[in-house]
């Protein structure tokens, strides 16, 4: 299948507010941010998120987030027991199931349930919340102690973060600081505490060129825990954890180029984390190896449609090398990161081009079928090769309800594509602004300026046309001043 690259509008709009004052005295040294955590770091990021759920989406993408809840997002339990069973750590009959509940499971299983539960609050859909609470909720009361026990398979007692239960286990904490978020629940915030506060320091090696996981994923749910408990416990290990010699050494070596081409899922998730620890650590040396690894990856390994090549290894650029769908959900959330911390507009292009383009391949129109692999010149499946050693076969080439039947893990990563979008669509600014980060239609309800609740809502059939139209609603009298920053390179013209 031959297609059109979709580009990106060429502007992103921010919104500085004020209510009842003067917009610097709301801004001023002794107001903070409305959504800054309790506890932030000591190099402020650029942008803040807002909670699952401030976004909702309108119009088309309304209808695809839908589409993705009636199909393989909401019903994935139904079909396969790695997603009926695989999340309880219990001995269940599926591929790479291990005796004692660990293996494939644990990981296919989780991505699913962080994409769902993320999906049930953008729609404030109260049915989706509940069944994935329903899974999320026993491994919360079994690491508090609580629970009926077999949730210990989580950071059970003597846990050593390596190898791919590290990978599983920081899956599910992310999946939980996304419950906490969108819930508030503070049973779930007690639990992430109770798991990071212990953590060993020591969580692996950071090789981009292997196809190990490391169990350095755990760093972002750590911080995030972080800041919301303030636990210095938890700070701590995490910056230890990033200061290993092993790994601080490849960490300096990727601005010099001494990058290996990896298992491609992997290497956006490992790329990410000297950004994402960076405001922590305040070493600018830490942002630049991640600004580098993902030059590198435009220079070397860049596809069309905005995710880089990876079957299973990074594969180089051609037109029909391929990309796996767990690939482009990784690359999303590495993006999302870097936006947050970085704040320049070229990250909303970066996403946008992914999103409307390797996000939208893989999955069928209903949202009930997928293919584990897409391709710049998909003419039909059989005519993908499948030279590469570690790739699945054909069978990742075709449309099936899970993705490539032997192999489950892109089924249950795609249910994050469309949901981590839409909450990065809208983020606050320091002065109690909100800028809109990512182009689509949808509605925003925040607090801006001195905590009045506004809702805009955004008219467009972005990214099929390129006019946008924002409609303001204040709750009380408010005033407002507009910026537009120009995205290099981009095209087009928006209107407002």
């Amino acid at each position: 299948m031959r297609f059109r690259l979709i580009g990106t509008l060429a502007c992103a709009l921010a919104l500085g507010w004020a209510a009842g004052r003067a917009a610097a005295e709301a801004s001023g040294p002794d107001r903070p941010a409305i959504y800054a955590r309790p506890f932030e770091p000591a190099v402020a990021p650029a942008l803040l998120p807002l909670p699952p759920g401030a976004v909702e989406p309108t119009g088309w993408l309304r209808d695809w987030a839908e589409s993705a809840r009636n199909g393989i997002t909401g019903h994935l339990d139904e079909w396969h027991p790695t997603f009926a069973d695989g999340w309880k750590g219990t001995p269940i009959q599926a591929p790479g199931a291990k005796p004692d509940g660990t293996g494939w499971p644990l990981e296919q299983s989780v991505y699913w349930l962080d994409g769902a539960i993320r999906l049930g609050f953008v729609l404030h859909d109260q049915a989706l919340i509940g069944k994935i609470r329903a899974r999320l909720d026993p491994v919360v009361d079994g690491v508090n102690g609580a629970g009926f026990g077999t949730t210990f398979i989580y950071w059970k007692p003597g846990y050593k973060p390596y190898g791919f239960e590290s990978w599983a286990n920081s899956q599910m904490g992310r999946a939980l600081v996304a419950l906490y978020q969108g819930s508030g629940d503070r049973r779930v915030l007690d639990a992430l505490v109770k798991v990071y506060a212990d953590f060993p320091a020591r969580m692996g090696d950071i090789d981009l060129g292997g196809v190990l996981v490391s169990g350095l994923c755990n760093l972002d749910p750590m911080l995030e825990t972080y800041s919301y408990s303030g636990d210095r416990r938890i700070l701590d290990r995490a910056l230890q954890a990033i200061s290993q010699p092993e790994v601080d050494r490849e960490i300096r070596g990727w601005p010099a180029g001494r990058i290996s081409p990896g298992h491609m899922d992997i290497f956006y998730e490992n790329i990410r984390l000297p950004a994402v620890v960076y405001p922590w650590s305040g070493d600018p040396g830490h942002l630049a190896a991640t600004l580098a690894a993902f030059r590198w990856l435009d220079e070397n390994h860049m596809l069309p449609y905005g995710v880089a090549s990876g079957e299973e290894f990074a594969s180089g650029i051609g037109a029909f090398r391929k990309t796996e769908t767990c690939d482009v959900t990784s690359m999303l959330l590495a993006s999302s990161w870097v936006y947050r911390v970085d704040g320049s507009a070229s990250w909303g292009d970066r996403m946008e081009r992914a999103f409307f383009n390797a996000g939208a391949a893989p999955a069928a129109r209903d949202f009930r079928t997928m293919c584990y692999y897409q391709s710049p010149n998909r003419i039909q499946s059989a005519a993908l090769p499948c030279e590469q050693p570690n790739a699945p076969g054909p069978e990742g080439n075709r449309f099936h309800a899970l993705g490539c039947p032997t192999v489950l893990c892109c089924v249950g990563a795609i249910n994050r594509i469309i949901p981590n979008f839409i909450i990065h669509m809208w983020m606050a600014t320091r002065d109690n602004g909100l800028a809109a980060t990512l182009y689509g239609p949808c509605t925003v309800t925040a607090r801006v300026g001195d905590g009045v609740l506004v809702r805009i809502r955004s008219e467009t059939d972005y990214p099929f046309g390129e006019a946008i139209r924002m409609s303001v609603e204040p709750q009380s009298p408010a005033q407002f001043r507009s910026t537009c920053a120009f995205r290099a390179g981009a095209r087009g013209r928006g209107s407002r």
